[in-house]
């Protein structure tokens, strides 16, 4: 006899999650899948690279200074204090042509950023297509700190008056 809650086919299905082998499992692997998670691990980093690369000629074509690329910055506008983006454009297209005082003066956090976001870039390239085994940046918690901590003083002392501050803030 059964009860109210089963019926006879209820004993005889089977969900497609009790099932790895059954086609509507999530962890199912079949050929479609792999090629569709090898496009998306693959396309990723590519994609983003287009990306990157598009915004950085379009910064370095145009100059932040004479033409307004973006709207001013919101916390600039509302405060007349940088906040730690302020310069980062103007920065950029300094790099891209080669004036590193220039762009330190702009933003100092974006240049020193720089070579560790491109390090960052290029293991996540090599790590996808599995080119070369690179090593893995690893910071100390100290030396996390410290970082934290002079990013900090930067953007909070870059908005005092004075010689040096205004040394870091081109533009204000």
């Amino acid at each position: 006899m059964t009860s109210s809650l089963e019926t006879p086919n209820s004993l005889n299905s089977v969900s497609p999650y009790d099932n790895i082998d059954h086609p509507d499992h999530p962890n199912y692997n079949n050929e479609a899948n792999t090629k569709l998670y090898n496009v998306i691990l693959k396309g990723t980093p590519v994609l983003t690279g287009a990306i990157v690369a598009c915004g950085c000629a379009y910064v370095g074509l145009n100059d932040p200074e004479s033409k307004q690329l973006f709207p001013t910055c919101g916390f600039y506008a509302l405060t007349g204090m940088y906040c730690p983006g302020c310069g980062m454009t103007r920065a950029l297209h300094s790099l891209l042509g080669g004036n590193i005082i220039r762009a330190i003066r702009f933003n100092l956090l974006l240049v020193l950023a720089m070579p560790i976001l491109i390090y960052a870039y290029v293991w996540w390239m090599s790590w996808t297509f599995k080119v070369k085994e690179m090593p893995k940046l690893k910071f100390s918690r100290r030396v996390a700190w410290s970082l934290f901590a002079f990013a900090l003083i930067f953007i909070i002392g870059r908005n005092f008056p004075g010689d040096l501050p205004n040394y870091f803030s081109l533009g204000k």
